[in-house]
């Protein structure tokens, strides 16, 4: 988050506090969703361990790379739903707070 900070103080703009908190929800969202997922798609991970042990307990048996192969397409989905959410909201915040932003940069 500091270099986020800084890109907009090198620019010449003082953060908004608004701004600032968005940048930091943004952050801890995007750490929880990288998390989740790469222990998801963790084999020995005890999240698909479990799930493996649940199936099995009903009948169905499956190999943890059977699961983790599954997650891999639902992964990409999600990171691609939010990185796409992280830039719609940052580029509204950037509109907001620092409008002539992009014409500086030209």
């Amino acid at each position: 988050m500091p270099m986020t900070l800084g890109i907009i103080e090198s620019k010449g703009y003082e953060v908004a506090p608004e701004h600032e908190e968005t940048i930091k929800a943004l952050y801890g969202k995007d750490y929880n969703v990288s998390n989740f997922f790469g222990q998801c798609l963790f084999a020995a991970n005890s999240s698909v361990l479990l799930i493996q042990s649940t199936l099995a307990s009903i009948g169905y048996e499956v190999d943890v790379m059977q699961i983790v192969a599954v997650q891999i397409p639902v992964a990409l989905f999600a990171m691609l739903v939010n990185a796409t959410q992280t830039l719609i909201v940052d580029g509204r915040m950037v509109k907001k707070y620092y409008p002539d932003m992009k014409k500086k940069a030209a």
